[in-house]
């Protein structure tokens, strides 16, 4: 999801989240806006600009993962 951001807004990956935060989410595994908050490195602007589509994309790895 970050690569493809990334290229979609041309800049660098660590622009989008940097690795920290990435390590972060793979441990809380935020499926909710309130919950992507509490992420390293996440604000509400990170929230309101990647937010939604982080947080679909880890509540269907988790969907699948059972």
């Amino acid at each position: 999801v970050r690569r493809r951001l990334a290229d979609q807004l041309q800049v660098p990956p660590y622009i989008v989240f940097g690795d920290a935060a990435l390590r972060d989410m793979a441990r809380r595994q935020p499926t909710t806006l309130n919950e992507f908050r509490q992420v390293r490195g996440v604000g509400e602007k990170k929230t309101a600009d990647f937010g939604a589509e982080f947080t679909a994309f880890i509540a269907e790895y988790l969907a699948k993962a059972k």
